[in-house]
């Protein structure tokens, strides 16, 4: 069944992708064939976007390509190690100007410090519409129709966006996401990485979260040895601590907290090598509220591992019923919901 559910999903996946992208042409356009799909690789390294491929050799100033009511451009700066890029898709009317109020609107904005934006919007079709924007340091956050007042969903990872808000994601933003690399199996990553989560939780034990916390307030500690100690303790707990660490309130630490929070972070973030389904999981599995996103799957075993891990997590007994269908548990999920965000401090 599990296997029936997975091909359901990456099918519907796919033909998401071909009705919103091949549909406007994106992947056919000029300079999107010519500089994003050919010289830009998008990976996911700790959660995050970012570019392993060689774009930042190259540098182009404004190049411009209009077909029809279509108009895209690009901007590329690069000095062979650092760089930016921001690509704009634009198409009007038939009769009209592309660039003066665009019935479609696609955008990439990212550099190499970590910045990535990418959005889509159709005013033929109000719900095909999104705003993705990941900043350095701060937690990933996707807007979703209606674009007048949209609804904003933020997370630590991109990982945690697509298991948490699965159903949203699945919509708009998985697909143009996927569009944006031909061998980029995004959904399968995000299956495989629930299918480690589910034998991990069969062994995991309890995360020393009164630890890490502990070595979070040692950080500013005015004996540097202590902050020192602190310091390497959190970067030998390896990906497993990211989940946590991108959870922290920054305006509660002190500068000297935050400087060393985010070289960790960094480190292991980059370390790690272009995320794989166990390193995924290794980030996710301490993280009470993507075991609450498990308790809604379709699969009774990931409903009795998700119980067990959040037992383990929490400490409290899990007043969800696995064996039940989903959606009659809907309640009860939400009354979890609030007792998590209670107990962690989450703002999701």
């Amino acid at each position: 069944m599990r296997w029936k559910l997975l091909a359901f999903w990456i099918l519907a996946t796919a033909c998401a992708t071909r009705d919103v992208s091949a549909a406007e042409g994106l992947p056919n356009a000029l300079l999107f064939r010519q500089w994003i799909a050919q010289r830009t690789k998008f990976t996911f390294t700790g959660g995050r976007v970012a570019n392993s491929g060689n774009a930042w050799m190259f540098g182009v100033s404004a190049q411009t390509n209009t077909d029809g009511p279509a108009r895209e451009q690009i901007n590329l700066n690069g000095n062979g190690v650092t760089g930016s890029l921001v690509y704009t898709y634009r198409r009007g009317n038939a009769k009209g100007d592309a660039q003066n109020d665009p019935v479609v609107d696609f955008g990439i904005d990212m550099n190499s410090e970590g910045r990535f934006v990418l959005r889509y919007s159709d005013k033929d079709h109000p719900l095909n519409y999104f705003n993705f924007t990941q900043v350095p340091g701060q937690p990933v956050s996707l807007s979703l129709p209606p674009a007048d007042k949209p609804r904003v969903l933020q997370a630590p990872t991109v990982w945690h966006l697509l298991i948490i808000h699965s159903g949203d994601c699945r919509q708009q933003f998985l697909p143009e996401l996927e569009s944006l690399r031909s061998d980029w199996h995004v959904a399968r990553t995000v299956q495989a990485a629930e299918d480690e989560l589910v034998k991990m939780a069969a062994v995991s034990r309890k995360a020393d979260r009164k630890q890490w916390e502990a070595w979070v307030n040692q950080l500013g500690d005015p004996i540097y040895m202590k902050r020192d100690h602190a310091d390497r303790n959190l970067r030998e707990v390896g990906p497993a601590v990211l989940g946590y660490l991108n959870r922290l309130n920054m305006n509660q630490l002190d500068a000297e907290q935050k400087s060393r929070l985010r070289g960790i972070i960094r480190e292991l973030t980059t370390a790690s090598g272009e995320d794989t389904p166990e390193r995924v999981a290794s980030m996710l599995v301490s993280d009470p509220l993507v075991w609450l996103a498990l308790l809604a799957r379709p699969e009774e075993s990931t409903r009795q591992a998700a119980v067990q891990q959040l037992s383990v997590l929490l400490n409290v007994p899990i007043n969800v019923d696995p064996k039940a269908q989903p959606d009659s548990q809907a309640k009860a999920r939400d009354e979890l919901r609030a007792q998590i965000e209670k107990i962690v401090g989450a703002s999701q």
